[in-house]
């Protein structure tokens, strides 16, 4: 009975020690932040502001095996891939979108339809390690406007419509 007891005791520490395998967390940084204005400087996210953005024209697009795909995952905290907040330390409302990152091209592609006459891209390459994703470096219209070893914030950008 001591045996037995000593086999199952063993085979059950050797089974456990196989947890330092696997990551104890996984962290995915895939995002940019914009706030939009009009030449006069309104705040266009704003939804006390009578000209704002209609927020239900906004659209985030993923290019997906080479075809533009509208996000849409209900199960996620922003199941259209954007969420529009307001920072308590700034005066202005922001958007935040989530980008593409899959493993399948080298700098995935994400659109924002602003509205029918208004789209950007945004380009993205990424870190993948066994701990997660994180953005490198973004384009935004074909420009280089952001790269993480050379900048302190998250990458945050102001839209003039």
């Amino acid at each position: 009975m001591k045996n037995l007891l000593l086999i199952i005791l063993s085979s059950f520490f050797v089974a456990c020690s196989t947890i330092d395998d696997v990551p104890l967390c996984y962290n995915i940084s895939a995002n940019v932040d914009f706030s939009v204005i009009n030449a006069q400087n309104e705040d266009l996210l704003n939804p006390s502001n009578p000209n704002r953005l209609p927020v239900s024209g906004i659209k985030i697009l993923f290019v997906v095996n080479g075809k533009s795909q509208e996000v849409s995952n209900p199960m996620a905290d922003n199941p259209s891939g954007f969420r529009i907040y307001k920072r308590d330390d700034e005066a202005r409302y922001r958007i935040g979108v989530s980008l593409n990152h899959a493993e399948t091209v080298e700098k995935p592609i994400t659109y924002i339809q602003w509205s029918n006459a208004d789209i950007d891209t945004l380009e993205a390459s990424f870190e993948r390690n066994p701990c997660g994703i994180a953005q490198q470096v973004i384009w935004l219209n074909g420009k280089k406007v952001w790269e993480a070893r050379s900048s302190t914030s998250s990458p945050y950008f102001v839209k003039q419509m």
